[in-house]
């Protein structure tokens, strides 16, 4: 079966870009209901984790301070170098490991697997077999999402987004089912977060579009990224506060189930 045409190598390689780095940590944060949901699977010893295309360490970060040995990987030098300077990452139950989650060497067994914003650009055929070797005989995959709520500018939004998107050949899709449909992932359960609210000044939503592979500033040229920026700037100043506060309420998908060997 062919992946949605856009989430192939080149774009998945953008986030080695030092200017998606620098504006990842914009990006909204997980609900700490997140991280309650997370700890609630773990069903064996030893409490151990990996966290796949960890980028900032998102997740891996807020876990480990919950008595969870954590390996966090990411094919990113330029993320992890950021992500040990942010709360937690210099923890000594947390282990950076630079590589692909389809040949990088790790050390299982571990009773929890997650994945944010990273798994659908991984090989799904190499690597949740091999995932499905490295779980406890109880243990899950973990599917997350992060996302706000509807906005009053998600129409105005989405417009400007599919107008300068480098990605040209978009195809909407739902991960758990791309993996199920492949015979890659079984699915056990799912949870939706209670929202939270969250503020953010128009200069840092703008920031954390460009940390997006499709909106890079490395790959747009630049007078696109800066009609962008403007235009966007334009919509959200008709919805954000006398002060130039925005206010979103932002939510959580967890996706939990077995990875399978095909």
């Amino acid at each position: 079966m062919i992946k949605p045409p856009q989430l192939n190598d080149h774009n998945a390689a953008r986030f080695q870009q030092q200017s998606i780095v620098d504006r990842y940590h914009l990006r909204a944060p997980y609900p700490p209901e997140t991280f309650d949901i997370l700890e609630s699977l773990l069903a064996d010893e030893p409490r151990t984790m990996l966290d796949v295309g960890t980028g900032l360490g998102d997740i891996a970060r807020p876990m480990v301070v919950r008595g969870l040995h954590v390996d966090a990987i990411d094919p990113s030098q330029p993320m992890l170098d950021r992500a040990r300077t942010l709360p937690d990452g210099n923890h000594p139950n947390l282990r950076w490991i630079l590589g692909l989650a389809e040949t990088v060497e790790v050390n299982p067994p571990y009773a929890l697997i997650t994945g944010g914003d990273s798994l659908h650009w991984l090989k799904w055929e190499i690597a949740f077999p091999r995932f499905a070797q490295m779980i406890t005989s109880n243990g899950v995959i973990a599917i997350l999402t992060r996302h706000s709520a509807k906005t009053p500018w998600d129409e105005e939004r989405m417009a400007l987004i599919k107008n300068y998107s480098t990605m040209r050949e978009y195809k909407p899709y739902s991960m758990s089912e791309e993996l199920t449909k492949r015979g890659l992932f079984e699915q056990i359960g799912e949870q939706r977060t209670a929202p939270i609210a969250f503020q953010q000044t128009i200069d840092e939503f703008i920031g954390a579009e460009h940390s997006r592979s499709s909106l890079s500033l490395d790959d747009m040229p630049p007078d696109n990224a800066a009609a962008f920026d403007r235009e966007l700037r334009v919509v959200l100043e008709k919805y954000a506060d006398e002060n130039g506060i925005l206010t979103m309420q932002i939510e959580a998908l967890i996706t939990w189930g077995k990875p399978l060997s095909t």
